[in-house]
């Protein structure tokens, strides 16, 4: 546990400060989470192993035992808008030394989450709005699947949990780490529109960069958006469904022959075609194949064609619900949310409860006393905070004092610029692989190390994720490569492995060669990234982000068509259940290396980081009391159930996304567009007697709530929208493309640079240089074909 002994304080807020405490409990550390006294209950299900202490911070006592918790804790989670904990007393200059004074606390790791960046256009705006509104903002929402004239968003995953909660635990870590070094503590600032950003910078780079070919057409043509046949979802005869994510053409000839041979036979002498598997690529030949995949799946239930493609390369895997994947004992314990015995029914006066620390309830305040007890207040102080009602013990004392208003917005930034690049000087060895490998490479490298990129010599690849990085082409096959490849690993901190179970071993490059005692390199950290848990019987077969996410049961959940989800680019879980989950997992490792001097191997399955990263609505999925997602997909809160959160598109074609999920920003968001609309319409027969104002929390209403919202929108462009609800806390904001994006992102430094990485552009450098190669040697290894160079140009 890399985090056992690190002290954590996190002011109770929404799903990313959550998720990021989450995370760091989950790692080792003991996490205080601060409540209202005032909460009869709390709506956070991310609360596994940590404690509550409810405690009011207006008040003079109240602050003084909050300034003495903070003063010997490690990390602080605010989760508040700017100015909030300032205005409180609880500011970083409280308790870090700056300007020449001294704090409270100089190694504090200060933790600040907002939804917009802090500075710019949108920067009062940080609490007022959601993760679809951050998306937009992003430019990556533009880009994601839906229909011909809008996307369709995945629940509040990619800003709220992997831009946000992840990215901010991320930073986290790299402060803890920077801090074993300098001895100090630092502010880490993160937004969730940044974090989107960083997470999404694979399609992003791409669009930006239209030659690379990946997402050069418009959204729903393209290879990875549901343009291609051979990468979507198709419904099965049982109305379930199956995902196709066979990209390769040797996967998609495996697929197409195995799909054939199943089909009855009154299908193949109705259809009397036979697809080449040499058509995959041929665009022409797509809604042909399209057709015939859609009519042919329908023949057969979704576990007869699972039966079918197993043990296959196909790439062909069912969609589970959450259900049945919490029933497949091997992704991991800790990924799996199981439906919890105790979850309330309904909301009831808190009581004292024993809870396990898999809980996913944690009553306000259940904790006070003995955290209290920890800081050294004697019974009589304790007693006498609780008679003048300045905490709250956990036993359903009522609080009469008026509480500071916890309507906060959480988010962060992928690294800030006032982290310090805490790897600098660590070396990073990253075998040539596919998009989360490298994008767990960049993270590092993003953060001051130095990483090496191994390429096969001669080999072509487009590895859009190369920024700080340099390549090395090495023949891995033949011993004199094999022998310099060990020697640059000899010397390195980490190596991440992206292949197949096995292949590492029978390159003579397993962990068993640097790891233990007689290992060459004991301090190493090893880390394999791989699609399918590596036990189970999906364990040798071949898949892709889209099969990873139907496996993991959240693409179930995802909204979309009637008969079937959409899905998020290759997002959830090439990216942020892979490269940044194994990136989180690899500073956990080196952090943890500090204190026992001992390498280790991190084993990260992309099916398993998807769950983990999706913990939330799993858990509300598998307990249905919870209310946040107990109806079917598309009519839950935050799956375009709810009018008040979805996607509306304009009079020009563009589009405005709302998510004024509490009723206040609902109020000020139907003022606001009622008064900008025609009184014509407003006047109108179908709509004189609606009442749109108060249709917020009438679930009967919502769907004639929707179809005004859609009529209403459509009367205005986007941005004659975005400048009516701009500076407001309408949660209203306008959908950006990537290009409108990267014109007003604030972290354009970040997502500078080249974006391609020439396979052995650096061979010569870096053997020379790392491994004191002279020209002699360098020549007669070039000569005997063991490396290749090449330029950069």
């Amino acid at each position: 546990m890399a985090l056992k002994g690190i002290k954590v304080v996190e002011f109770a807020g929404l799903a990313p400060g959550p998720f990021a405490g989450l995370i760091l409990a989950d790692n080792g550390a003991t996490v205080v989470r601060i409540d209202k006294p005032f909460s009869s209950s709390s709506p956070d299900i991310l609360c596994r192993n940590k404690r509550s202490l409810a405690i009011n911070p207006k008040t003079r006592s109240g602050l003084d035992v909050l300034k003495k918790l903070i003063a010997s804790s490690d990390v602080l989670i605010d989760p508040f808008r700017p100015g909030v904990m300032e205005r409180l007393g609880l500011g970083p200059d409280v308790f870090l030394d700056t300007n020449g004074k001294v704090g409270l606390n100089k190694k504090l790791i200060y933790a600040r989450i907002a939804g917009f960046p802090r500075t710019g256009s949108h920067k009062n705006m940080a609490e007022s709005g959601h993760d679809i509104n951050y998306l937009a903002l992003s430019g990556i929402l533009s880009m994601l699947p839906g229909s011909h004239d809008r996307p369709t968003f995945p629940l509040n995953l990619l800003a709220d949990f992997a831009g946000g909660g992840l990215i901010c635990a991320l930073g986290i870590i790299l402060a803890l780490f920077e801090r074993n070094s300098s001895g100090c503590g630092q502010v880490v600032d993160v937004d969730m529109v940044s974090g989107a950003r960083y997470v999404s910078s694979f399609p992003l780079i791409h669009t930006l960069n239209p030659s690379t070919g990946t997402f050069a057409r418009d959204r729903g043509d393209n290879l990875l958006d549901g343009g291609a046949p051979f990468y979507n979802i198709y419904p099965c005869k049982d109305g379930a469904c199956m995902s196709v994510g066979c990209l390769e053409p040797q996967f998609f000839k495996t697929f197409i022959e195995h799909f054939v041979k199943a089909l009855p036979n009154d299908f193949k002498q109705q259809y009397r075609w036979n697809p080449d598997p040499f058509i995959q690529f041929d665009r022409d030949a797509w809604p042909k194949l399209k057709n015939f995949l859609e009519l042919g799946f329908k023949t057969k239930t979704r576990d007869e064609w699972a039966t079918v493609f197993m043990n296959t390369d196909a790439c062909a895997i069912p969609i589970l619900t959450p259900k049945e994947s919490s029933k497949v004992e091997e992704f991991g314990q800790q990924s799996v949310p199981l439906p919890h015995p105790r979850i309330l029914s309904k909301k009831q006066n808190t009581t004292t409860m024993v809870i396990d620390s898999d809980t996913i309830e944690l009553p306000p305040g259940q904790h006070t006393e003995e955290i209290l007890e920890e800081l050294g207040l004697t019974n009589s102080e304790y007693q006498r905070l609780v008679q003048d009602d300045f905490l709250f013990n956990g036993n359903g004392h009522e609080i009469v004092k008026a509480l500071f208003s916890l309507s906060t917005r959480l988010q962060l930034q992928p690294q800030p610029p006032s982290l310090i690049m805490a790897l600098k000087g660590k070396k990073v060895i990253e075998f040539a692989g596919l998009a989360p490998a490298p994008f767990a490479g960049l993270v590092l490298s993003d953060n001051g190390a130095s990483v090496i990129r191994v390429n096969r010599p001669s080999a072509s690849t487009l590895d859009v994720l190369c920024r700080g990085k340099r390549s090395i082409a090495i023949n891995s096959k033949i011993p004199s490569g094999r022998e310099l490849l060990k020697r640059l690993v000899a010397s390195s901190d980490v190596l991440i492995d992206p292949f197949r179970p096995g292949v590492m071993e029978r390159l003579g490059l397993g962990p068993d060669v640097f790891l233990g005692d007689s290992g060459m390199n004991r301090r190493l950290v090893y880390a394999r990234i791989v699609g399918f848990p590596r036990t189970g019987p999906y364990k040798d077969m071949a898949g892709h982000d889209l099969n990873y996410l139907a496996l993991s049961g959240v693409l179930s959940m995802l909204p979309g068509s009637v008969d079937k989800p959409s899905f998020p680019l290759n997002l959830l879980a090439d990216f942020a259940g892979g490269g940044m989950y194994l990136a989180t997992k690899i500073l956990l490792a080196l952090l943890e290396r500090n204190e026992s001097n001992q390498g280790q191997v991190v084993d990260v399955d992309m099916v398993t980081g998807t769950r983990y990263v999706s913990t939330s609505p799993l858990i509300h999925r598998l307990n249905p009391s919870t209310g946040r997602f107990a109806a079917e997909r598309g009519a839950n809160l935050l799956d375009g159930g709810a009018p008040f959160y979805d996607v509306y598109l304009c009079r020009d074609g563009g589009l405005m996304t709302l998510a004024c999920i509490e009723p206040h920003f609902f109020k000020i968001f139907i003022e606001k567009f009622l008064e900008a609309l025609p009184e014509h319409f407003v006047l109108s027969d179908e709509w004189r007697e609606f009442p749109a104002a108060v249709a917020h929390a009438d679930r009967k209403s919502w769907p004639k709530l929707k179809q005004f919202l859609m009529s209403g929108f459509s009367l205005r462009t986007r941005n004659d929208w975005a400048d009516i609800f701009f500076a407001t806390d309408a949660c209203c904001v306008p959908v950006l493309t990537p290009e409108e994006a990267a014109q007003k992102s604030t972290s354009s430094s970040r997502e500078a640079g080249s974006c391609l990485l020439n396979p052995g552009q650096h061979t010569k450098e870096v053997l020379t240089a790392e491994l004191g190669l002279t020209e002699n040697e360098y020549e007669d290894l070039l000569d005997e074909g063991v490396i290749s160079q090449c330029s950069g140009d």
